[in-house]
């Protein structure tokens, strides 16, 4: 069982490693095979948008890729923004 989780767990940090490159908007749901991203005039702001981030900043905690953490802070930065937001809830 311990085997199967490692290889996940590696398996998910490539495909995330994957997404660094070619994701250029938000992922909101992956459908067909393929991300459908937040529109380009869209303000970071959906409820979804943290997930991306927060995978982004997993990612660099168990591979320690300076690659990857530099995308976790640039994804971040992105929704900074909502830290003085009083237009949503999902915040938290």
């Amino acid at each position: 069982m311990k085997k199967q989780l490692e290889e996940a767990l590696d398996y998910s940090l490539q495909i995330t490693k994957q997404n660094i490159d070619t994701l250029t908007y938000f992922p909101e749901r992956y459908e067909n095979g393929a991300w459908v991203t937040a529109e380009e005039k869209r303000i970071p702001s959906h409820w979804v948008d943290g997930f991306w981030t927060g995978l982004l900043w997993l990612a660099a905690v168990h591979t320690q890729d300076p690659k990857v953490e530099t995308a976790a802070r640039s994804w971040t930065e992105k929704l900074a923004w909502l830290k003085t937001t009083t237009l949503t809830h999902d915040l938290g």
